[in-house]
């Protein structure tokens, strides 16, 4: 039952945040849900904080795996910018509109808090707890992965709205909708083998 509560808020937050909230929002309403998700998440379960990936205790555990893993990332990254082939999925007009303050504000403040925040908690955190009390962790891993996927849904159409290169690309749209499903999926089981080992959800957060 905890789930489906979960997966209905998910859905009309999506939903809402992506077509009715402001984007200068967006920040608020990302911090106050995950705050609101961890606060029910112990209160109801009786779960300690720990097991939902919010210690001291694995602080140094966390920030190990994450710091490993966030090399490897910007090391694919960019790598993936210098070779000509994958250089266009990078191009989004969304940045072209934005001068140095704001794509500062919007790399280091916006996405660390109001995106990684808030899935962390939500599918490493949350989720990912509610279904290792219901089944195995390789189920758990899996299933919240592919809620991770499905969440990225309406970014993906924001991003092919951006991206010319996308755009232009024969079923263009499938692609990447699909694609960013997949591949997002990919990251979930990743990011949540690394809370899993470092007990932290600072991990997965970096």
């Amino acid at each position: 039952m905890e789930l489906f509560v979960l997966l209905g808020i998910l859905f009309v937050y999506n939903v809402v945040i992506h077509k009715y909230i402001p984007e200068k929002y967006h920040l608020l309403f990302a911090v106050c849900l995950s705050l609101v998700l961890i606060w029910w998440r112990v209160t109801q379960s009786d779960i300690p904080l720990g097991e939902v990936g919010v210690s001291l205790s694995t602080m140094l555990n966390g920030l190990l795996y994450g710091g490993i893993a966030f090399r490897i990332i910007w090391l694919i990254i960019i790598l993936s910018i210098l070779i000509r082939p994958t250089r266009g999925f990078f191009n989004d007009d969304r940045a072209i509109s934005l001068n140095i303050r704001q794509l500062l504000y919007k790399a280091l403040v916006n996405i660390p808090i109001g995106t990684v925040l808030l899935e962390e908690v939500v599918f490493r955190g949350v989720m990912l707890t509610l279904l290792l009390q219901q089944t195995t962790t390789v189920w758990a891993v899996v299933i919240s992965s592919i809620f991770f996927g499905m969440w990225h849904i309406l970014p993906a159409i924001a991003s092919l709205k951006s991206n010319k290169q996308l755009r232009k690309m024969r079923y263009g749209a499938l692609i990447v909708i699909l694609g960013t499903v997949f591949i997002t999926f990919l990251a979930g089981v990743g990011l949540s083998i690394l809370k899993l080992e470092s007990g932290s959800l600072i991990a997965p957060m970096l």
